[in-house]
């Protein structure tokens, strides 16, 4: 059986030292999922449809 956890967060654009660039989805300090640190998991990503049309 799975867990579902309910977070919400915001998509950022990561930059490194050698002109890389990545995105990321920040969600915060959320200290119901510190027991899943280490252990894979499936992330789903919803956008509002106000966020889209915008």
């Amino acid at each position: 059986m799975a867990r579902v956890y309910t977070v919400f967060g915001t998509v950022m654009v990561d930059q490194r030292k050698h002109g890389y660039e990545y995105l990321k989805i920040w969600i915060g300090n959320k200290p119901v999922l510190k027991e899943l640190v280490g252990k894979r998991v499936i992330v789903i990503v919803v956008v509002p449809d106000e966020e889209v049309s915008s």
